[in-house]
């Protein structure tokens, strides 16, 4: 007979029409075998998929800073060539190219532009202040007693 709180109980029904039949489930050396097995897969991909995002984000720098560098290198090639034109509309173009290959080396630098401010997470933390002594009372103020 199964004990149902009293707001589950209808007034026509008696206690065998309530119950369940319940599945009977035995760990046998099989089942614990195949269970044991399955946690071991699940953890063994969790921990491959955790390897492949962490690859990727060593790739993903990898990319980045070999795209800096031939950025850098074309911004040196660029203002050389701007050193040596004599043409105004070369040196319109050239101008041109440079504004937007600096852009996108900013972006990868993390570089701010001049008077912007950085993110919060760049600036030096506010030093905490610790007093040694309680602070002195005023005349206006009853000093504490202990």
């Amino acid at each position: 007979m199964t004990i149902c709180p009293p707001w589950l109980t209808l007034p026509n029904m008696d206690a065998a029409t309530i119950e369940q039949p319940r599945t009977k489930f035995r760990f046998t050396p099989e089942n614990a075998r195949l269970f044991s097995s399955r946690g071991n897969d699940a953890r063994k991909l969790k921990r491959e998929r955790e390897l492949a995002e962490i690859q990727a984000g060593r790739e993903a720098i990898r990319t980045a800073d070999q795209k800096r560098e031939d950025i850098e290198k074309e911004l040196q090639r660029i203002l050389l060539m701007m050193k040596k034109t004599d043409d105004a509309d070369t040196l319109q173009k050239l101008s041109a190219a440079r504004a937007r290959l600096f852009d996108e080396w900013q972006v990868l630098t993390g570089t701010p532009n001049p008077g912007q401010r950085r993110g919060r997470q760049d600036r030096q933390a506010r030093p905490v202040v610790t007093l040694r002594d309680p602070p002195t009372p005023t005349p206006q103020e009853k000093p504490a007693t202990t």
